[in-house]
């Protein structure tokens, strides 16, 4: 704020009818509700409430275990997936690539998983090509089949999912090299590499492979049987393996080797090159009908384990060791206990919450790469996220100062809601918050939205009304769905905002001249009462000098000599405002050699405040 006092100093070049504009000086005071002072504490219930931001600040819906009974059997129901990309959904097939050139394919489970404790997936994954020659296997049909774990969410995952593929670095694109995670930062691939990407033949050079670095000791690309753990930067262009090596291309969305270990093809990286058992079987009758004479087909069981260092951790990354366990399954579904099996594992560090999913991916190369999840099964916690409650001023658009900002600990893929009605577990779970009561110097609440972001000035903005869910155009059943986020290089999107209407408030607002000033008088706290009328009524205390001069608005009456019986009461300013926005200074003409010392003015409670510049 501008210093009144000083600029309102005794002047010899200031003529009598000199203006000072004091509202391009003081363009506003603030109009403040009571305060109420609160602990920073979590509610010590779960699940949908009252919230009670003066109370606590944070709250949490619970239902985190996935062996509850509500969630057990979540994972078989196809409906609890999001299928992104070029996936299509067959009963409870997720057909990820349809047999064409250049396509990546998702299934995303709707709930994430929380990393700081152990953690399991299982299910079957099948390569297929058609109408395989002699000597041609499952590997043609494609680049990458396989899980993926990414801090990033459906809606990301999906717009990456068509970025071109390119036979250079970076790797930041989803299809050939790039294994489903390519431009998505801070993810984790682990399945089958069917295809060795590299830009220059047989040359072993860390710049030139481009979906792994020295893995093959002088292969020309082609056709692999590999099963790989692979990992990009994350969004501050850091690696997530737990021992990080040399950065080749420090872009977010980049493939990184592995620098550490050494596996059973004599490199560093985690890579096994088990073959698998696939088997042929000849067409339907349908499919001869439309060309496809026979098929070579890869069936494979496939467990990926997540065990954190240590268990319960609180810290926003968690580092502990990824995983993955592939065995070969016969037509009928049943293990192929004479194919062997491919282990491989990694340290990694990651964020706290992560999304699960399934990819599948081609090149130059293509087939058909499917998941079933009839057998799946899923251990360990959901992955959670926070949302945020903010208190909004329905006329200024900023928070409201009395009502702190709300967290709501809840899991991914659940939906949070504003209301009356009662809380519903399961996946997703939806749980309502009822709202709390209006605020000291507001008069109702006025509308719930979803989103939006604060601008420089704390005002609110691209917010949408509650009966539109901007995280998931799908939702149906109303509230917002809380979605993971990259909490290092993304806003959060899971705001709810409550407003509230202010009060309008008219002040009346004195000025206090300093001691000294041509008219100004010393005046005892019982004198100042008297001459401020009611207004004063509630006044504490005063300090320096109460001065009036003949025609200033606010300034009262200008009376000669020393006795103050003779002062008459000061016609104050009016000016509006409303409840934790400002008052509209108006213009004052102050008189040559006058000081503004203080200006006194109303709360919304009707308390006093001083100015002082």
């Amino acid at each position: 704020m501008a210093n009144v006092k000083n600029l309102l100093k005794k002047s010899t070049n200031l003529g009598a009818n000199a203006l000072l504009l004091v509202s391009t000086l003081l363009p506003t005071l603030s109009v403040f509700s009571a305060q109420t002072v609160h602990a920073t504490t979590q509610a010590p219930s779960t699940g949908g409430q009252a919230l009670q931001p003066t109370v606590y600040d944070t709250y949490d819906t619970g239902a985190h275990n996935w062996s509850d009974s509500s969630l057990s059997s979540a994972i078989k129901n196809t409906s609890n997936w999001s299928a992104l990309g070029t996936t299509a959904i067959a009963g409870n097939w997720f057909n990820l690539t349809q047999n064409k050139k250049n396509q990546a394919g998702y299934g995303i489970f709707k709930a994430a998983m929380d990393m700081s404790q152990s953690t399991s997936i299982s299910g079957m994954f099948r390569t297929q090509i058609y109408n395989p020659t002699v000597g041609q296997d499952f590997n043609l049909a494609g680049d990458a089949v396989g899980f993926i774990l990414t801090p990033t969410n459906s809606a990301q995952i999906n717009a990456n999912s068509s970025k071109p593929s390119s036979n250079t670095r970076p790797v930041n694109f989803p299809t050939g090299a790039g294994l489903g995670i390519g431009g998505l930062p801070g993810s984790v691939f682990v399945g089958r590499d069917l295809y060795y990407n590299a830009s220059s033949g047989l040359l072993d050079d860390v710049t030139q492979d481009i979906d792994g670095a020295d893995q093959w000791f002088g292969q020309a690309p082609g056709p692999i049987y590999a099963t790989v753990i692979r990992t990009t930067y994350d969004a501050n262009k850091k690696q997530i393996l737990a021992t990080p090596g040399t950065l080749y291309d420090a872009d977010a969305g980049n493939l990184i080797p592995d620098p550490v270990g050494t596996y059973n093809n004599g490199s560093n990286y985690p890579i096994s090159k088990w073959e698998g058992s696939s088997y042929y079987s000849a067409g339907s009758l349908s499919e001869i009908a439309s060309g496809i004479l026979g098929k070579q087909t890869e069936d494979e069981s496939v467990t990926m384990t997540w065990t954190p260092d240590s268990a319960g951790a609180t810290t926003a990354t968690i580092s502990g060791t990824l995983t993955y366990v592939v065995q070969a399954c016969k037509s009928d579904g049943s293990i192929n206990t004479g194919a062997g099996s491919a282990t491989v594992s990694q340290k990694l560090v990651l964020p706290r919450s992560m999304s699960l999913g399934v990819i599948g991916g081609t090149g130059n190369n293509y087939g058909n790469i499917s998941f079933s999840n009839n057998t799946s099964a899923i251990s360990g916690y959901r992955g959670t996220s926070n949302a945020q409650v903010n208190y909004i001023n329905a006329t200024t658009g900023k928070k409201i100062a009395a009502y702190p900002t709300s967290t709501i600990t809840a899991n991914v893929g659940d939906r949070l809601a504003i209301g009356t009605a009662a809380s519903v577990g399961g996946l997703p779970g939806k749980y309502t918050y009822s709202a709390p009561a209006v605020p000291t110097g507001y008069t109702a609440q006025s509308k719930v939205t979803f989103g939006g972001s604060f601008n420089a000035s704390g005002v609110l903005s691209g917010d949408v009304a509650s009966t539109t869910d901007p995280n998931n155009s799908g939702n149906s059943t109303g509230g917002l769905t809380v979605l993971n986020y990259d909490t290092q290089g993304a806003n959060n999107p899971n705001e709810i905002n409550i407003y509230y209407t202010p009060k309008s408030i008219t002040s009346h607002i004195y000025q206090a001249l300093s001691a000294g000033s041509p008219g100004s008088y010393t005046l005892t706290d019982s004198q100042l009462k008297t001459l401020g009328g009611a207004d004063f009524s509630g006044f504490a205390s005063s300090t320096g000098s109460i001065g009036w001069a003949g025609g200033n608005p606010g300034l009262g009456t200008q009376v000669s000599g020393t006795d103050t019986s003779g002062l008459t009461s000061s016609a104050p300013l009016n000016v509006s405002g409303v409840t934790d926005g400002a008052y509209a200074y108006p213009s004052l003409t102050t008189p040559t050699g006058y000081v503004i010392d203080k200006i006194y003015y109303q709360n919304v409670d009707n308390t006093w405040a001083t100015y002082s510049g």
